[in-house]
């Protein structure tokens, strides 16, 4: 009996001394990078090591590493010690305050299972660097090392646990120097069961025109330097260690493994990176490097607990620009204009140690300015977003003035290597640039891929997590009405002023166009949009839509509004009309002239002129007659002005002026004639040809039922009408974009063909609503041109 006890305790005891001993390996992994072409020395290379362990198990020392650098072909072997690079530096994230050898801390490992856990410093990462000459080009160079024995005895699918890892790397180097891959991500994560993973073991490559080739393959133990294959417990393989949904899969080209856990449990896995090259000597690609790393993943049963607010990706807080306020539940409410919205997706306020759930804390941007395009999310390092979720519909910005800004498009900033599938830093790139200033509302939601961002192990941000940017250094937008004027008795003319420190604070890059405003004032009729010009320095307008016969008979009146960011500002506080001039006879010698007030500027001063026409220069020599007055009217003494017996051309105009010496702007009026001079046979009847008046509809209903399906312009014929050779169109929408141009409209002008109400920029048949068209018709024959402008409504649903 006392022998049966003895033995007992004796295999107690060594199982026991087992575990004391074991240095709980969790991982390992190498890469290699060729340094000859910087250090001038030839086959020069910097090899790094990485070994994790578990800090269950006895401490590995900060004493160096050994690695073997052998080549069957070249009849090398020798060994090397590769120092310890400590994690010794507090400020460092990879700091472990709880390993006095210098084992680094393993950035992330937790945040895929209970991010509640205590056990974040439970890994830890040492890294070993160092350079070595290479004798020269092998085909079989390898560089291997046996870590301390041995692994967790927790591990639930290796049967052999009795062994350090092999760690191996391989170089043929007889193409050319190369550079292994290089690995992005820690080898030790936790996880949970019951939720799919795509995690990436991706690696980058210097060599660009490389291509990497990602497999599974089975762990080995040693000894060096070929080592033992590892033997696993009924149900795994290398293939499929871990216990799954369906299946454990990684993807070739990428290196992300794909899976779902189904069971608690502590697994190992390896992987091989191999490196091909296109060798123009063999005419073929070549192996030209391989490396490994072994991964261990502990399987827990819970990912995070719902007070823990570790789901989904973390917005950094503490980012540059940034600081953050504690709002309730109600005030999120009222800010978004939303009842019911979850704003859980917004950590709690107060402390970590002391959290507040009835407030949410909201992080607040300082570091944006008027006119910026962009938006920068930072996430913790940590909780990085995954690539594949990220959506530009996943967002939404709210500017002070309610005005929608869209997220146009994400620099997701995922290409830095090979099979990237996370992010910490997004730059939502915006329609609608800042440009009003007051606080702007950031916040997410569903986009059109189903998801709210998400982070590399699952979990989404969630819906209306809400940020508030701050934009203050707007400059003002100060633009009035400065002048309008008669040209020669043509064309109106039309002036305006905005405040420069407008413009030249970048204003421009918000620009859309300046709308011209006209209202018919002698009809009273309203303001609608003549023309969109798309000029931002444009400070004057000419009106060639008026004719001669215009300015004699009406009085127009304009404005200006701005389009910025595709949405109509304020008109100018004022409207402007032009003078117009009228006379009648009186007496045989006096004529009387009265014209329109002006508004321009406040108490405006007229002169009156007239002038005879000088047949050399073309001109009018142009005199005052009265002085300069307040007055609507004046009476023109004939025989006073007009020598008897005279046979020439007068005109007679007025201007206004303005007493305030800083106003230099002078508004004229259209001019009237009488000619003393002997009458000019008339032309011909039978050569008096008239061009059609036309009609332009204001509806039509391109709904393909056969009846007012599109737009064209009508012209009376018959007699001495004929047809318009020459007409050209163009539609613009209500924000001066334009949606239709046919400078050869009259090729297709008729019932049949016409315009169908088709958007030149999209191909797409347009929304029902308002346009507004330009159409211009000439007659080259006879020097004729006439121009029309006017609203068409789009209604598809009509008859």
């Amino acid at each position: 009996m006392k022998k049966v006890i003895f033995l007992l305790t004796l295999f107690f005891a060594v199982t026991a001394f087992h575990d004391a001993k074991a240095s709980h390996i969790a991982g390992a992994d190498i890469s290699y990078v060729y340094i000859g072409d910087s250090t001038g020395i030839p086959f020069n290379y910097m090899i790094t090591v990485r070994v994790y362990r578990d800090t269950e198990g006895i401490p590995l020392g900060n004493g160096p590493l050994d690695l073997t650098i052998s080549s069957t072909t070249c009849g090398e072997s020798r060994v090397k010690n590769f120092p310890l690079i400590p994690f010794d530096d507090p400020t460092s994230p990879f700091f472990n305050p709880n390993d006095p050898d210098g084992g680094g801390y393993i950035p992330g490992y937790e945040i895929c299972g209970d991010s509640t856990g205590t056990d974040k410093y439970r890994f830890a990462q040492f890294l070993y660097q160092d350079t070595v000459i290479l004798s020269g080009p092998c085909v079989d160079w390898r560089f291997t090392h046996l870590t301390a024995c041995c692994r967790n005895s927790d591990i639930d699918n290796l049967a052999d646990l009795g062994t350090g890892i092999l760690v191996v790397g391989k170089l043929n180097n007889t193409a050319g120097p190369n550079n292994s891959a290089q690995f992005n991500t820690p080898a030790v994560k936790l996880f949970c069961k019951n939720k799919k993973f795509d995690w990436s073991q991706g690696a980058g490559d210097p060599d660009q025109s490389d291509e990497l080739l990602f497999s599974l393959a089975n762990p080995l133990g040693g000894p060096a330097p070929d080592g033992t294959l590892l033997n696993y417990n009924p149900g795994y393989s290398f293939e499929e260690p871990m216990t799954t949904q369906n299946g454990f899969t990684m993807n070739s080209k990428t290196g992300v493994v794909t899976f779902t856990p189904i069971k608690k449990e502590f697994i190992v896995f390896k992987m091989i990176v191999q490196d091909f090259r296109y060798d123009p000597g063999f005419g073929d690609t070549v192996l030209v490097g391989e490396v490994m790393r072994e991964i261990q993943i502990p399987i827990e049963n819970v990912c995070g607990s719902e007070n823990s607010f570790a789901t989904g990706p973390r917005i950094d807080v503490q980012a540059f620009g940034q600081t953050s306020t504690d709002m309730t539940f109600q005030e999120i409410q009222d800010l978004l204009g939303v009842s019911g919205i979850d704003t859980s997706a917004n950590p709690p306020g107060g402390t970590n140690a002391n959290p507040n759930f009835s407030l949410r804390k909201v992080p607040i941007i300082n570091s944006y300015s008027c006119f910026d395009t962009s938006v920068v999310i930072q996430f913790n390092p940590d909780f990085k977003a995954k690539c594949s979720s990220i959506d530009p519909t996943d967002f939404r910005i709210i500017g002070p003035d309610s005005i929608l800004r869209p997220v146009v498009r994400v620099n997701k900033n995922c290409d830095g290597y090979v099979g990237q599938t996370a992010t910490d830093r997004l730059e939502l790139i915006l329609e609608k640039p800042f440009d009003v200033n007051g606080q702007y509302i950031l916040y997410t939601k569903r986009g059109n891929d189903g998801n709210v961002v998400t982070d590399e192990c699952g979990f989404e941000l969630g819906q209306f997590f809400l940020m508030l940017i701050n934009v203050s250094d707007c400059p003002p937008l100060i633009y009035n009405m400065e002048n309008v004027t008669v040209e020669q008795d043509q064309r109106i003319k039309i002036d305006w002023k905005v405040n420069p420190e407008y413009f030249a604070k970048g204003a421009a890059s918000v620009f859309s166009a300046w709308s011209i405003l006209k209202r018919n004032a002698s009809a009273g009729g309203d303001f609608y949009p003549q023309e969109y010009v798309k000029d931002p320095t444009l400070r004057s307008w000419t009106d060639t839509f008026v004719t001669e016969e215009d300015v004699d008979l009406t009085r127009y009146e304009y404005a200006v509004q701005l389009i910025q960011n595709g949405e109509a500002m304020p008109a100018t506080p004022n409207a402007i009309n032009n003078i117009v001039i009228t006379n009648e006879l009186v007496t045989s010698n006096e004529l009387k002239f009265d014209w329109t007030s002006y508004n321009g500027w406040a108490n405006p001063q007229f002169q009156f002129y007239f002038g005879e026409f000088d047949t050399i220069s073309q001109s009018f020599n142009w005199q005052p007659d009265g002085p300069l007055a307040n007055s609507l009217t004046h009476t023109f003494l004939l025989a006073q002005n007009i020598p008897s017996g005279d046979s020439s051309l007068y005109g007679f105009k007025v201007e206004a002026e303005s007493l305030d010496s800083s106003i230099t702007y002078i508004s004229e009026s259209n001019w009237m004639y009488i000619d003393f001079r002997p009458e000019i046979d008339s032309i011909p009847d039978s050569t008096i040809v008239d061009l059609g008046t036309p009609y332009v509809p204001n509806v039509f209903t391109p709904n393909g039922d056969g009846f007012d399906d599109t737009f064209w312009v009508s012209l009376e014929e018959g007699g001495n009408f004929r047809q318009y050779p020459e007409i050209s169109i163009s539609v613009y929408n209500r924000w001066g974009q334009l949606v239709y141009e046919n400078a050869d409209f009259n090729e297709v002008n008729n019932r049949d063909e016409g315009w169908d109400g088709t958007d030149i920029n999209s191909g797409q048949k347009l929304a029902d609503g308002v346009y507004y068209y330009v159409i211009n018709m000439s007659d080259p024959d006879t020097f004729t041109e006439k121009n029309y402008q006017g609203h068409v409504t789009i209604f598809k649903n009509g008859q």
